[in-house]
């Protein structure tokens, strides 16, 4: 039989049970063991290569050494993808189990949103030969922003961890009144006795079908269902064995149309940001580092300290204004309104962009600075990134406050 399994999930009228938690917490557990493992074997066989490398640096060993380094680097980026989205599920559950946690509704354009689903999981797409396409919109709706970036993501991971196939196309349609985004994939597709529960929490932990064991907690879809449902939409998923998988999720209208920007390679947001000035405020020295270095590597300049004091110092006296100034939320001697307040002060009526990034948006303090400023949730994603890039190259306008 090769008719489609179409299955649409009754409304959720409850939380998780007990039994239900326990499977996740044991599901949990597994799956975070296996990218870590992973993570130790590859950096060890990079030191070696590395090791082998310095004690003979002929072009011809380089160039032998060159693809098992390739490799090892997928591994390394595939698993932290892997605890990074196991550790997003896991808050966001978290998040909507417990807190009464209600959607920041806006109009924002569904071609951003595939664009950025794309850029998130392009990288590990091609890290496992795996074609991500997202198809140009022209619908805009009015919905939560973070909540459809986060249900895309999830359902574009799902896809590439578990449907074994290489061919997956993001888009939007109409649905009478109402805006559709579907995630469509060529795999293996599913048994009508695994579609039953597909958007429930996990059962029994096992290994993706790539052969990585990719979040298997379950956690990824129940939370789709989650927050779509929260948004007022409905999901669907549809699947035929052997011949490929469709998620659906509907969210009601109105919906509007309005004209795409143009799309341009994410070198071009590269290039545009070069020799761009930005300063960086972060107490936390390695992922200060990291930030410089990743700017610097694209021909950014950076001004970057993690004392706050004389980061300020620099800051006001610099001969030119920053093209974008990025500021930690949490500092060591109390958040960062005081030095936000200042540099507003020196630079705010030329035209200054700010951005205030955090891991603590619930707390009160940060909410009254987010209707100042703009804020952005850590981790910094590829996605996020590449906002940011845009931001500083002129691609994109920054609004004046918000979350982004």
């Amino acid at each position: 039989m090769n008719d489609p399994i179409i299955r649409r999930m009754p409304r959720l009228t409850g939380t998780m049970t007990p039994e239900e938690r326990v499977r996740v917490v044991v599901a949990l557990d597994h799956d975070g063991r296996q990218p870590q493992t992973t993570l130790a074997m590859s950096l060890r066989n990079l030191r070696i290569l590395v090791n082998d490398l310095d004690a003979n640096t002929s072009v011809k060993s380089l160039r032998k050494s060159l693809p098992s380094v390739k490799a090892e680097l997928v591994a390394v980026q595939a698993a932290v993808r892997q605890i990074i989205d196991l550790q997003q599920d896991l808050v966001d559950a978290i998040r909507l189990e417990l807190d009464d946690t209600r959607p920041s509704p806006r109009t924002i354009n569904a071609d951003e949103m595939i664009e950025r689903a794309c850029k998130s999981n392009m990288t590990l797409a091609k890290d496992l030969d795996i074609t991500l396409r997202g198809a140009r919109s022209r619908l805009a709706f009015v919905a939560d922003e973070r909540w459809v970036e986060r249900v895309l993501n999830n359902l574009v991971a799902n896809a590439i961890w578990h449907s074994n196939g290489k061919k997956i196309l993001i888009c939007a349609r109409r649905a009478k009144g109402d805006i559709a985004f579907e995630v469509r994939d060529n795999g293996r597709g599913m048994k009508p006795e695994t579609m039953a529960s597909i958007f429930e929490p996990l059962k029994v932990p096992a290994l993706s079908p790539i052969g990585h064991s990719a979040a298997r907690s379950g956690l990824g879809l129940y939370n789709v269902r989650l927050y779509t449902e929260r948004m007022g939409g409905t999901v669907s998923c549809a699947s035929t064995p052997q011949r490929g998988t469709l998620f659906r999720i509907t969210l009601p209208g109105p919906i509007t149309t309005v004209a795409p920007q143009p799309r341009l390679h994410d070198m071009d947001a590269a290039k545009l940001a070069k020799n761009k000035l930005v300063a960086i405020l972060d107490d936390d020295v390695t992922i200060l580092r990291t930030t410089e270095r990743l700017f610097g590597n694209l021909g950014v300049e950076v001004f970057a300290h993690s004392e706050p004091l004389v980061w300020l110092n620099g800051v006001v006296e610099m001969k030119r204004m920053p093209d974008l100034v990025l500021m930690d939320y949490q500092l060591k001697d109390g958040d960062c309104t005081t030095y936000l307040d200042v540099v507003r002060g020196r630079w705010g009526g030329q035209g200054l962009k700010m951005i205030v990034v955090t891991g603590h948006a619930r707390n009160p303090n940060l909410i009254r600075i987010s209707q100042q400023v703009p804020v952005l949730r850590k981790p910094l994603t590829e996605a996020t990134f590449a906002l940011i890039l845009d931001v500083l190259g002129g691609r994109r306008k920054l609004p004046a406050a918000g979350f982004l």
